[in-house]
């Protein structure tokens, strides 16, 4: 079973993520190869540094990455053009990581889901949601973000109302780490209910 995971930025889907790790879940996780992709040296890198400028650098030649989210979050034609770089490189590692482990439950943790019609490889898609207040509380705290810095990045992102119309399960964080894992393992039931069914 392929499941997908999704969610928009500060709503807790790395916490539902561990959940699933912790049920022998293979979690392949968009963000952690987007970092890998673009390490010291690599071609990818040297593309952004071409496209953006060598400001985007730190002086250790590596991403700068606060620069560069500034940057995308407020600036739609950068944003496109970083998805331009990066998007299919990671397509293609994501399918390579799902190919070694096709014998096992997958879970694919990927904030543009939806945005990169990664729905087309899930069997099922579980979608974690906050209120708008929570989700703009937690980002301040966690980036260290102006209210202003933090509404631009909530805005640059697809509403989380159509990824949840478009959900088989969500699960609301808007509130205490047990009440999140509850509905996990509510919707941890379903699936292996679901997985029966696929035998």
């Amino acid at each position: 079973m392929i499941v997908g995971l999704t969610g928009n930025i500060a709503m807790g889907k790395s916490s539902v993520a561990q959940l699933f790790a912790k049920e022998n879940f293979v979690v392949i996780d968009a963000d952690l190869i987007a970092r890998q992709l673009v390490t010291k040296g690599s071609p990818l890198l040297e593309r952004i540094s071409v496209i953006f400028g060598q400001e985007y650098l730190t002086e250790q030649q590596t991403l700068n990455r606060k620069k560069l989210g500034q940057l995308v979050f407020s600036n739609q034609v950068a944003r496109q053009q970083l998805d331009d770089i990066m998007q299919a490189a990671i397509f293609v590692e994501i399918k390579k990581q799902i190919a070694q482990h096709k014998s096992q439950s997958i879970l694919l943790d990927i904030p543009l889901l939806f945005e990169q019609n990664y729905q087309t490889l899930c069997d099922i898609v579980v979608v974690v949601y906050t209120t708008k207040d929570v989700q703009l509380q937690r980002l301040q705290k966690r980036n260290q973000l102006t209210k202003s810095q933090a509404l631009e990045r909530m805005r640059s992102q697809q509403a989380i109302q159509e990824k949840i119309a478009q959900a088989d399960y969500t699960i609301d964080n808007s509130y205490s780490f047990s009440d999140t894992a509850e509905q996990f393992n509510h919707v941890l039931a379903c699936l292996k209910a679901h997985a029966s069914n696929m035998l």
